[in-house]
């Protein structure tokens, strides 16, 4: 069987013995600095996530399955069963249900 030569593997930037850039290298140093990359604007979201924030918890395994399960058991997904638990404990604490009610007007 043939070995392929894929050649010298590139250097890391930390890398002491990687070669220096500069204008001998034909290489220019960037005399203005890179924005910070701009956060995506509300109208660039898509119309189910527009006026929305996004809530991320982390759940063992198990549970997690378990989720999936009872979505796939439901017919419906993630999002809608987190939306209705967050209406449960915010009933369960005399709030208003408004989880997934981009308009507000479940007061109940």
């Amino acid at each position: 069987m043939d070995t392929i030569d894929y050649g010298e593997r590139p250097r890391m930037i930390a890398d002491e013995s990687a070669p220096e850039l500069g204008p001998e290298a034909g290489v220019e140093a960037q005399t203005e600095p890179v924005p910070e990359k701009a956060r995506a604007s509300p109208l660039s979201r898509t119309p189910a996530r527009r006026g929305k924030r996004a809530v991320a918890f982390w759940l063992d395994p198990v549970a997690h399955k378990q989720l999936r399960t009872l979505a796939l058991r439901l017919d419906t997904n993630l999002q809608a069963l987190m939306e209705e638990a967050c209406n449960d404990l915010f009933r369960q604490h005399g709030m208003h249900r408004i989880a997934g009610n981009t308009s507000g007007s479940d007061q109940g």
